[in-house]
């Protein structure tokens, strides 16, 4: 008595797909790379686009690819901040972000003052008083995390994943017929 098999026809029809399979994965984490950046543009804060604008996708490696933000803020916007550290000074050229989102929320006149005048002085002091305010607020309670990569990752996952499986069907049965002989 013997056993018969085919496990090294398999085996070497698997062999001979493997450059198409490599192929038909590569393509596939390319689209799938995309629609998962603009799904994580969806869910970053949207305030002036800098955030959503600097989300891009990298490919360290042929079967690798990165989807990440560009900005240098993006970690205490993901993670949030901890009490203890207020925001940089007033006029210093790192708060200008955090200056015009705050002129975006302080109510006042729709036309800025022109500078020297008693009225542009006034505003200009409020806005400090402002920022100063909400530097302590930062310093004292910190910020509230926004975890966008994570909201996106729990979304996309399972779609991922199952893009990448149909890919590789695709690529191991071209025909959709099944195994043939070769």
């Amino acid at each position: 008595m013997s056993v018969k098999h085919n496990a090294h026809v398999i085996a070497a029809r698997l062999m001979a797909r493997g450059p198409a399979v490599a192929a038909a994965v590569e393509a596939e984490l390319d689209v799938q790379a995309q629609l998962v950046a603009r799904r994580m543009r969806e869910e970053a804060p949207k305030f002036q686009t800098v955030l959503t604008g600097s989300i891009h996708v990298e490919k360290p490696a042929p079967t690798e690819r990165l989807v990440a933000p560009g900005t240098d803020y993006a970690q205490a916007v993901h993670d949030g901040v901890k009490p203890g550290k207020g925001l940089p000074r007033f006029f210093d050229p790192e708060s200008v972000d955090i200056v015009r989102w705050l002129e975006s929320k302080v109510r006042g006149p729709a036309k800025r003052a022109r500078r020297g005048s008693a009225r542009f002085s006034a505003q200009e002091l409020e806005l400090r008083d402002r920022y100063q305010g909400l530097s302590w607020h930062v310093r004292h309670h910190g910020t509230e995390a926004n975890p966008f990569v994570d909201r996106t990752h729990e979304a996309m996952a399972a779609s991922v994943v199952a893009g990448l499986k149909a890919a590789v069907a695709r690529a191991l049965n071209p025909d959709g017929d099944g195994w043939r002989a070769a």
